[in-house]
């Protein structure tokens, strides 16, 4: 009898499949959309399992976040803001990022970390 030795965050094995996360950054303009737009149509023409999903927002109390973050007569100060970003990530992993890799399911995120 022989065993496998599998490196950490293999692709996929036979008795479960990995999600996969990739966010892209960049400033207004860049081409964010048109890249993941390609990328999605790639995936669903191979076939894998995809979620669509940006920040701020992702899930519907982190919209409602996105609302208030991104209305022009919102005044709150940058600290205020930082910790209202955060809310809404913390519930956007929790409610839509997690359970979706946990299902095998790549996730797509127009932003992330790297924006803030």
């Amino acid at each position: 009898m022989s065993a496998s030795i599998q490196a950490p965050f293999s692709q996929t094995t036979t008795t479960s499949i990995q999600g996969r996360f990739m966010s892209f950054e960049g400033t207004e303009g860049v081409g964010k959309t048109t890249a993941i737009e390609q990328l999605c149509t790639r995936l669903q023409a191979r076939g894998i399992d995809y979620l669509r999903t940006r920040e701020p927002g992702g899930s519907p109390f982190a919209e409602r976040l996105r609302e208030i973050l991104l209305d022009p007569n919102t005044a709150i100060n940058d600290d205020t803001e930082l910790l209202l970003m955060f809310a809404a990530r913390c519930d956007h992993m929790q409610q839509v990022i997690l359970p979706a890799l946990q299902r095998g399911t790549w996730v797509i995120c127009d932003r992330f970390t790297d924006s803030l």
